[in-house]
């Protein structure tokens, strides 16, 4: 369970990975971002932005991907596999991730990627994970819910 201390740990802290449409920044698939209610105050405490499917190359804005139960990654409209090349994004992050000496990341909630307690396929939200947030759980990164049901992490920012 999330605890406020353990969102005054990464709000407080440096040393946290955000997923970077929570901050502002343009990169969801749509071409939009989804900013959590105080971006401004997000960023100023050093946390450092990610997006694996830009990192994977998938450009904004970008048609739609879901993680099927199998757990593969496909494009929702041609179910082109795009697996591997978000699997080396994750790697990606993992790397930066330990350069930085960062253990825990806040990461978007129904994202095929970054999802850590639900995703949505075919438009329904279901408990599941993204691939990204499964590849830093394997390397020893814990992974909270940035926004949705599960975090915490809302309530403790308030407004701008």
């Amino acid at each position: 369970m999330f605890t406020s201390d353990s969102v005054a740990k990464v709000t407080d802290s440096a040393h946290a990975l955000v997923s970077a449409c929570l901050l502002g920044v343009s990169c969801r698939y749509d071409g939009l971002s989804k900013p959590l209610p105080a971006p401004k105050r997000l960023a100023a405490v050093g946390l450092i932005p990610v997006c694996p499917e830009v990192m994977a190359g998938f450009g904004v804005p970008r048609p739609a991907i879901e993680r099927r139960e199998d757990g593969r990654v496909v494009v929702c409209d041609t179910g082109e596999d795009v697996t591997e090349r978000l699997e080396q994004a994750a790697y990606a992050i993992v790397e930066l991730a330990r350069a930085h000496g960062v253990t825990t990341a806040w990461l978007k909630e129904y994202s095929p990627s970054c999802g850590s307690t639900y995703l949505k396929r075919g438009g329904i939200a279901l408990r599941g994970e993204g691939l990204a947030t499964a590849v830093l759980r394997r390397h020893g990164i814990t992974v909270l819910p940035a926004d949705g049901p599960s975090s915490p992490l809302l309530s403790s920012l308030g407004g701008e």
